[in-house]
């Protein structure tokens, strides 16, 4: 998904590769929020 990114021009997205894209953007958001948490708990 990552390499989709950087390609050269448009391409044509399938509701099933834009259901990937967030369910990784979501959890990529949690895994934030919770570093986010232990450095505020911790620091």
């Amino acid at each position: 998904m990552h390499a989709d990114l950087f390609k050269p021009g448009l391409h044509v997205v399938t509701d099933q590769i834009f259901n990937a894209y967030l369910a990784e953007v979501r959890k990529d958001g949690e895994a934030v929020r919770k570093v986010t948490e232990l450095l505020r708990r911790y620091a």
